[in-house]
């Protein structure tokens, strides 16, 4: 890399900084106050312990009055000691310096009468937050050796007077009362951070009242460390994007730590939950692996682009028709509370469709706007780096080649290859899988490529048609990219000698029960997806969907009303549905491909409702009755068609379910012994979960809300470890075996990659040698018993006391035989 380029790539980051930073000040600037950022919260808990301590003396000193029972009590003395003293210095830091970043420079009095109507308002939310025991109550309690020396009767009195006088002040608050509370509050916060820290002026333009004729302003100092701290903040926060030079490799420094990624940015090479104490130490395969699929060169494909330009009516439509509209105050009250509840319903329904509806909006938008901008910058790079199971990721966001179609479109291989011999046909399969044929055999998507070659042509020609077909594709902007390639190499002089830039790629079917299977050795898990050498190319999810359409025809044809349960009527309202082929396979989709990753069966609920299947479904009127809604409708809707799909799943899925089990087992019994369930993937990559309980700690605020704070402990969870072994340790594997494919390419030339998990892309020439050693690899995997000799003996030895259970038996597919000559293993 030159010096030049290494300037280049400088200013560009800086760019991408500056960018980050205007977005972050543009968003403060909007919300005005300091506290309504995450630097403005750590602010405040830095200086709030400042406050404590003054705070607690004036609690004593109006606690002391309280208890003597002498004189007239001012207000203050009865408010100020009902919260605690740390939430108290928050409560009134906060609402302090909210009020003085939002208009920079307030009257006293305004400010007095601020920090008196927060704090009044925290104990208000504070008795409703826990009115079985009273601000008095904890008063009381909090007092009690002083209050020691005195009966039982006296003690009661005290405390009805105290919640009487208490109520009086919040249901009708007095002027005079709140302005004494403010006072007291604003001396303590002067006297806790002093004049460095906050400026009065006199404001000769306001009348002397109660004594208050001043302003009240941060001073420069104190404005300037915001605007120090704000700016580090927004200097933390860059627009990531892809690199103008290849990335620096990843590799572990002098001191064991690993850098790599953006030259000037900052970025950690595995991305985890920082309350959980997941672990993932790479070897240097695993480094060398990153670094290869992270220097692939890449362009804007630009002839895509320009037309996105000219029909943008193909991309997302703006939603502003379905924003919501709220009912006038006096028609909502006039409505029974049935009524209500199906309103609200909707309502809910029609935000969740707009909000939906417009981040898709804008994210389109945002890719087009990323694309226009590296339009002239080519070749350009993307930085990746891991999750904690090793899955790769680009860290540069929304134009990404592992986005949706729209990002996958707009992107191209820099370097282009001839077709050559084997290159052509590629392509062809390529375009009828974005086109949506990827269910066919592989000669029929070839032939049917072929036979429609002319309607491919018609993509050059601007117009109706040309969306049309576009919009037709199961992978609209991916297919546009394909067909426009197939057609301009087919109608060049020598097809062999077209330079094709576009990747080529071949997916996985149901990669988690793949993988699964082949784990266990099972023949029928490996034969429904597509590891044995079957002529006939399996589709699970069209299997199960098939089963459950069975199901339903069964139910309805041995019932004699359509009301006679709720089970007759919920076949009814997803009958028409399961009769069309590609509704019912996507219905069932998602049901059977995060089986292998452990889903429930609320789970498989929630992804009907989410996916917004039942959305269109004829409700039956039974479910409706007794006041139900809507939405609540459509959960029991849901709730069949997941009894339908467990049931088909069942007959269809082999020993996947065993080997979860397992996974669960094991991971659960040693979270309870204090262990992690940890194993090491073929190519050394060493792997923790450590999902740990956390505690809930509420954070009460001044606005009338409660925040919930998740704490992490020292205790493993068994129920959320037990879920999450058979994901986790099957993405590992995925992860593994695409890294080692990056490699084995590599080591043969071959150094430009598109992989997404379980899809890899590649130039079309090199189409068919990746399908080759995709199978070697998987063969050198799955070939031997790794569950038992790999997985199963280091956690014995890590914790025998945990007695875990055996792996299962493996069943008799012999994968060094099938693998090889399996056509569909990824196509």
């Amino acid at each position: 890399m030159t010096s030049d380029e290494e300037l280049r790539e400088a200013l560009w980051e800086r760019g991408l900084v500056d960018a980050g930073a205007e977005a972050y000040h543009n968003h403060h600037r909007r919300k005005k106050a300091i506290t309504d950022t995450s630097i403005g919260e750590r602010l405040i808990q830095d200086l709030a312990p400042l406050l404590v301590e003054k705070i607690t003396d004036r609690q004593i000193e109006a606690s002391l009055s309280l208890l003597e029972q002498k004189g007239s009590k001012l207000g203050w003395q009865y408010l100020l000691p009902m919260i605690d003293p740390e939430v108290a210095s928050i409560v009134t830091l906060r609402c302090f310096l909210s009020r003085l970043t939002r208009r920079r420079v307030c009257s006293e009095r305004s400010v007095l009468t601020s920090l008196a109507e927060t704090y009044v308002q925290e104990i208000r939310f504070q008795r409703w937050m826990d009115s079985d025991r009273r601000a008095t109550a904890r008063w009381l309690t909090w007092n009690q050796q002083r209050l020691s020396t005195k009966g039982a009767t006296a003690r009661s009195m005290l405390k009805k007077r105290l919640e009487s006088k208490i109520s009086e002040f919040l249901d009708q608050p007095d002027g005079r009362a709140m302005l004494s509370l403010g006072s007291l509050l604003l001396s303590i916060v002067e006297d806790s951070l002093g004049e460095e820290m906050i400026t009065r002026s006199r404001n000769p333009a306001k009348r002397r009242s109660f004594g208050h004729d001043s302003n009240l302003s941060l001073s420069e100092s104190m404005l300037s460390n915001i605007a120090l701290m704000e700016d580090l903040a927004a200097r933390a926060r860059p627009t990531l994007r892809p690199m103008l030079v290849p990335p620096v490799p990843w590799h572990r420094d002098e001191r064991g730590r690993l850098r790599g990624g953006y030259l000037t940015i900052p970025i950690k090479l595995a991305r985890s939950d920082e309350r959980l104490r997941h672990r993932f130490d790479p070897s240097q395969a695993v480094l060398d692996a990153i670094n290869a699929i992270q220097e692939t060169p890449w362009a804007i494909n630009e002839r895509v682009l320009d037309w996105l330009s000219a029909h943008p009516e193909v991309g997302p439509e703006d939603p502003q028709h379905l924003i919501p509209q709220q009912m006038a105050r006096d028609e909502f009250q006039a409505l029974s509370d049935a009524e209500r509840a199906a309103f609200l319903s909707e309502l809910d329904d029609a935000r969740n469709a707009y909000t939906s509806k417009l981040s898709q909006l804008v994210a389109f938008r945002g890719k087009v706007a990323i694309a226009e901008s590296l339009r002239d910058r080519a070749p350009f790079f993307q930085p990746h780096r891991f999750d904690f199971r090793g899955r790769l990721y680009p860290i540069n966001v929304e134009l990404t080649s592992q986005g949706d179609h729209w990002a996958k479109g707009l992107l191209k291989f820099y370097h282009g290859k001839p077709l050559g011999a084997d290159g052509l046909r590629a392509l062809k399969i390529h375009t009828a899988n974005c086109w949506g044929f990827d269910k066919l055999s592989i000669d029929e998507r070839v032939e049917l490529v072929d036979s429609r070659i002319d309607e491919l042509r018609g993509l050059r020609v601007p117009g109706k048609s040309s969306v049309s077909l576009v919009l037709s594709a199961d992978e609209p902007l991916t297919f546009l990219a394909a067909a426009w390639e197939l057609v301009d190499a087919l109608d060049s002089p020598d097809p062999a000698a077209f330079v094709s830039h576009i990747p080529v790629a071949v997916d996985g079917t149901c990669n988690g029960l793949q993988i699964l299977s082949l784990l266990g050795h099972d023949e029928v898990g490996a034969m429904k997806t597509n590891c044995t050498s079957s002529d006939r190319r399996f589709d699970v999810y069209m299997e199960v969907a098939d089963k459950v359409a069975h199901t339903i025809e069964t139910i309805l044809q041995n019932c004699d009303s359509l009301d006679e349960s709720d089970e007759v009527a919920a076949a009814y309202a997803w009958h028409e549905t399961m009769l069309d082929p590609a509704r019912a396979r996507r219905v069932v989709k998602r049901a059977i491909m995060t089986t292998p990753y452990g889903v429930t069966q609320l789970g498989i609920r929630d992804q009907l409702i989410n996916d917004r299947h039942c959305d269109d479904l004829e409700i039956p009127p039974r479910f409706l009755k007794d006041g139900r809604t809507v939405r609540q409708a459509r959960r029991q809707l849901a709730r069949h068609m997941t009894d339908f799909i467990v049931q088909a799943r069942s007959e269809s899925v082999g020993s996947a379910t065993q080997i979860m089990r397992y996974l669960r087992d094991c991971a659960g019994r040693l979270a309870k012994q204090g262990y992690p369930l940890s194993w090491v993937t073929p190519d050394g990559a060493e792997i923790s979960q450590g999902y740990v309980k956390l505690k809930i700690q509420w954070v009460r605020t001044f606005d009338d809300h409660s925040r919930r704070r998740q704490v992490p402990t020292d205790s493993f969870d068994p129920r959320k470890s037990s879920g999450a072994s058979a994901p986790n340790v099957v993405h590992s594997l995925d992860a593994c075996m695409l890294r080692q494919v990056a490699l084995r390419l590599r080591e043969e030339g071959i150094t430009d990659f598109s992989f997404i998990h379980d899809s890899y892309g590649v130039h079309a020439c090199h189409a068919v040698r990746l399908g080759e050693v995709l199978r070697q690899v998987a063969v050198e995997l799955f070939e031997g018993d790794w569950l038992r000799d790999a997985f199963h003996e280091p956690l014995t030895r890590l914790c025998a006391s945990a007695q875990l259970p055996q792996p299962p038996p493996q069943g008799t597919l012999q994968v060094e035989s099938e693998l090889p000559k399996a056509a569909y293993f990824f196509s």
